[in-house]
């Protein structure tokens, strides 16, 4: 019987907790329930344990393979030099060890070293990036134009060496199939199964609105808390919950919430585990999903923040930005202008005054995309490359 690994190099430390992060941990153990998956990334195999067990309640699967890739030697610490050698190294180790080798990654500087290394030495290996922004539009749009080529050039060689890309987008795919000649699939992001109680409605949602995430300019948090005056100001006497600040950030946000007199509507909650995200989003009403248009938001966000309120049953309120525009989304969704807050607090308005019961729409259609039916998706697209075929049940 062929035997298939895959390997999945990520040169940072995944228990550094982001979102971004733990979407990739679940993703792997998703992969791994069908072929042997080998995690290469600077944390150690008890780091990852933790973080699984801790952020998931999970167990790490057996044929999830930690192995923890140095990037420091003689106190001189380098990801260019020490880290690539190092993954080249494992990746020839496992090469050796099976008939055929997948290897995936969402790192552009590291595809871009390994797929044409990889290409030119290894028999019977495949390549497949994992795209969720192309960064040298980004830069171009930011007019860091220098820095912008140098990024497309490390797209121009990854994307050559490539046999397989996937994308989370409509708009990411129609970008990279008019740039490159490589195939690209479609592969909407995931989130863990949805709450079986989550159609309870007996159960209180204590929050009218939440939002979860990161703190960064583009995420439009501040166009969110212009939104909340404006409703609190109307008459207004709910709850919202924001969560996700830094440590260091929280007198600064603090201090936005008391300026804008929400200090009496508004709890403030720094980053917190994924189990207890879920906890405050099943206390919850709507889901806000605020982006400003800037930055990531243009080309580059993940709607992963979407299936996340869907899958606890909240209704959605997001803004019209051309990343998420374009995607099947939830049912239970209103859009809202970008950069408005007046338009969003609308919006919010409606969606309140509306809501009677938690969304057995948004839990309907977000159970298609549980991360275990992704991973069955990816392995699907991969099957069709030459002479694989990992068994999927």
């Amino acid at each position: 019987m062929t035997k298939t690994a895959l390997v999945y190099p990520f040169p940072m430390h995944l228990s550094q907790g982001y979102t971004y992060h733990l979407s990739i941990l679940q993703y792997v153990c998703a992969l791994s329930e069908f072929l042997e998956v080998h995690l290469l990334s600077l944390d150690t195999e008890s780091q990852i344990i933790e973080i699984i067990e801790n952020q998931f309640g999970w167990k790490k699967p057996d044929s999830l393979i930690i192995r923890t890739t140095k990037n420091k030697y003689f106190g001189l610490r380098s990801n260019t030099l020490f880290f690539r050698w190092n993954i080249l190294r494992n990746i020839h180790k496992i090469h050796s060890e099976c008939d055929q080798l997948l290897i995936y990654t969402r790192n552009v500087k590291l595809a871009s070293f390994i797929f044409p290394v990889s290409r030119l030495t290894l028999k019977n290996s495949w390549r497949i990036f994992e795209c969720h922004q192309i960064y040298s539009i980004n830069l171009s749009i930011e007019k860091r134009f220098k820095e912008a080529k140098k990024e497309y050039l490390l797209e121009q060689r990854l994307y050559s060496n490539c046999d397989l890309v996937f994308v989370n987008t409509s708009i990411l795919a129609h970008l990279i199939k008019r740039d490159y000649d490589t195939r690209v699939a479609r592969l909407p992001v995931a989130t863990t199964e949805p709450a079986k109680y989550a159609v309870d409605q007996t159960v209180a949602r204590h929050y009218d609105f939440a939002y979860t995430g990161t703190f960064s300019q583009w995420k439009g948090v501040d166009v969110l808390l212009e939104a909340l005056s404006l409703i609190a100001g109307s008459g207004w006497q709910g709850r919202a919950i924001l969560v996700g600040v830094n440590e260091q950030d929280i007198t600064k946000w603090t201090s936005i919430i008391d300026e804008f007199n929400l200090s009496q509507h508004v709890k403030l909650k720094a980053k917190i585990e994924r189990h207890f995200i879920n906890d405050i989003l099943d206390q919850t009403k709507i889901g806000v999903v605020p982006n400003s248009l800037e930055d990531d938001s243009i080309l580059g966000t993940s709607p992963l923040k979407l299936y996340d309120y869907a899958s606890r049953g909240c209704h959605i309120v997001a803004t019209k930005i051309p990343a998420l525009v374009s995607e099947e989304l939830a049912p239970d969704l209103r859009w809202a202008t970008p950069n408005n807050a007046k338009d969003l607090a609308s919006t919010m308005k409606q969606a309140l005054l509306s809501w009677e019961q938690s969304s057995i729409a948004n839990l309907n259609w977000v159970s298609e995309h549980s991360w275990r039916n992704r991973a069955k998706r990816a392995l699907s697209e991969i099957n069709e490359l030459s002479d694989i075929d990992v068994q999927l049940k």
